[in-house]
């Protein structure tokens, strides 16, 4: 009896929070589910389990989204999706390496880029995987995260060098054929636009997709100077291209069958030099200012840094120092509640908790109001350990500064 009743919590409890089957990644949100294939693109390989909400003819997952956000059964249409599978399902990521570039894209139908899924984490407030792999000397992590409630999803990449010289000339992009209204009416075309084209003012980079029936959105964008999008082609395949624009849209609007995409110009990577980035699918075009932001600021806790709508655990009862990071535009912050807050205004604050409390920091400025949020967690720790000794210059001249004294981390201590 206790099997026959586990067996369905376990499945709850899968499906709410994500996991990995046969190499393959599955992301359920509460109104967003993604699906993402072993080298990384988005769309399955493989039938999803029980629970989701695949549609297109494939059976597998690409993403879905219950934008209505009033339940997968509910509303005209019910949920939107898949937004790329149908057809000939095309999405994925390539670099451009001094003039080589290198794909992963339909469902890992063509492979240049070795790697694989190496971790998920759940979370109350997220779900994410990480996908790992290299190419041409360098290491390129890629982790996607949704937030539980949120209608987009963020992928952050951190591009590596791991040769022992400069590697120069290094472009990334994404690129997608938008699909989202064909299970539903039959049509593969979609009203694009180039809403944001850097540079400008805001480092805003946007390319939209509108479903022609029941005007279904999907955006892909960042907040970073790096960032060009493009709209036209299908099967992009060189990300310098998609940077530069060549044969493609980079202003404007235009409907048809065709491929949106964004491509980051990252430059010449030292040896060890490492490079970080974000870009979002977006959903729904309510949340495009959320999404955005997401794509940029962060939240640092105790020395931790934390995406927006993350959960972080502090120590009950001890000050902590909460700063807002890459905040660009948004130049005044106000925060609240105002509990265990030594001050509700600035990018920095003081948090003394000892039970949970989320936060929402509220930012103004040239770009219009974003909020971003962080939840903490506080939690009581063992009985610091015995301090090591210091280490330091053993004499010191009369006058002299800037002497550094220190000592090992101590274990259980807060701060």
């Amino acid at each position: 009896m206790k099997k026959i009743l586990l067996l369905p919590l376990l499945l709850l409890i899968n499906n709410l929070f994500g996991q990995i089957v046969s190499s393959n990644a599955f992301l359920p949100g509460t109104y967003v589910e993604v699906g993402m294939a072993p080298c990384g693109t988005f769309g399955s390989s493989i039938a999803p389990p029980a629970g989701y909400h695949p549609r297109g003819g494939s059976g597998r997952l690409g993403f879905v989204a219950d934008v209505g956000q009033d339940g997968w059964a509910a509303g005209t249409p019910n949920y939107v999706g898949d937004y790329f599978l149908p057809g000939s399902p095309e999405e994925g990521f390539g670099l451009t390496v001094n003039g080589v570039n290198y794909n992963n894209n339909q469902v890992c139908s063509e492979t240049n880029i070795p790697g694989s899924i190496i971790s998920y984490t759940t979370t109350s407030s997220e779900i994410s995987a990480v996908w790992q792999g290299s190419v041409a000397g360098l290491s390129i992590a890629a982790r996607t995260y949704l937030p539980i409630n949120s209608l987009y999803f963020i992928t952050e990449v951190t591009v590596t060098n791991t040769s022992a010289s400069a590697i120069n000339n290094i472009y990334y992009m994404r690129n997608v054929d938008p699909d989202h209204e064909q299970p539903l009416t039959g049509n593969f075309a979609t009203a694009n636009a180039v809403v944001y084209q850097n540079p400008n003012a805001c480092n805003q980079a946007l390319v939209s997709a509108t479903g022609l029936t029941y005007g279904s959105y999907l955006g892909l964008g960042s907040i970073d100077p790096r960032a060009h999008v493009t709209m036209g082609g299908f099967s992009n395949r060189s990300a310098i291209s998609v940077w530069n624009g060549t044969g493609l849209f980079t202003s404007g609007t235009h409907t048809g069958d065709e491929a949106i995409s964004i491509s980051f110009n990252l430059g010449s990577l030292a040896a060890n030099e490492a490079t970080t980035f974000a870009y979002a699918y977006i959903l729904n075009a309510s949340q495009l200012t959320q999404a955005l932001a997401a794509t940029n600021i962060t939240f640092e806790a105790n020395g931790v840094t934390y995406s927006n709508g993350n959960t972080g655990n502090i120590c009950s009862g001890t000050p902590v120092p909460i700063n807002l990071s890459n905040t660009g535009t948004y130049t005044s912050w106000t925060w609240s509640p105002a509990t265990g807050l030594n001050t509700t205004v600035g990018t920095s604050v003081l948090a003394t908790l000892t039970s949970p409390v989320t936060y929402i920091a509220t930012g103004t400025g040239a770009c219009g109001t974003v909020n971003v949020s962080i939840t903490l967690n506080p939690v009581i720790v063992p009985t610091p350990g015995n301090a090591g000794p210091i280490t330091g210059p053993s004499t010191a001249s009369l006058g002299q500064t800037n002497l550094t004294y220190s000592i090992s981390p101590v274990t259980d201590a807060c701060l």
